[in-house]
């Protein structure tokens, strides 16, 4: 009978005073290293005062494209045409980083002549760009683009704006 009160002490015990029976609880205290890293912003700018410039352009009864390529290579779909070898794409030089990457956007762009009254959409932006800088922090690059020839679109001189947004990735 003895080893049973024995038993049933030690079992309540146990049971009733767990974490004096198991040891004490405790605690440790770790360093670790807090970092930041500020780098230089991005830039981009136009360079050489080279635009996007689609030439001189044949009205037609034909609605058509003409799209010019980073590399300046032209061409012209429907009832667009050309004339000459005016036509340009726009060169810029993005600085930054060192060996960063980052990307390109463009706004939306319309045409329009001196007084407004007629329009042309400019989209399909494309750019020869590797979107990475080099070591020195430098990329040079070209962007090309479509124009949108309505038929019978009104003679004149037309102008617009384009945005060019460059962002580290």
């Amino acid at each position: 009978m003895k080893k049973f009160f024995l038993q049933a002490f030690f079992f309540t015990a146990i049971a009733v005073f767990p974490v004096r029976l198991m040891g004490q609880v405790s605690s440790t205290v770790t360093d670790i290293n807090v970092d930041a890293n500020i780098i230089a912003p991005i830039s981009v700018e136009n360079t050489g005062s080279t635009h996007i410039n689609f030439g001189t352009i044949t009205r037609s009864t034909t609605a058509g494209t003409v799209t010019v390529s980073p590399t300046n290579d032209i061409s012209c779909t429907d009832g667009a045409t050309v004339l000459g070898t005016t036509h340009s794409a726009a060169t810029f030089k993005a600085t930054g980083e060192p060996s960063a990457q980052y990307s390109i956007g463009f706004s939306d762009c319309t045409l329009y002549t001196n007084d407004e009254a007629y329009s042309m959409i400019v989209d399909g932006f494309t750019t020869n760009a590797n979107k990475q800088l080099d070591a020195n922090g430098i990329e040079e690059f070209a962007i090309g683009a479509t124009l949108h020839v309505k038929a019978s679109q009104a003679t004149g001189t037309y102008t617009g704006t384009l945005d060019v947004t460059i962002s580290y990735q």
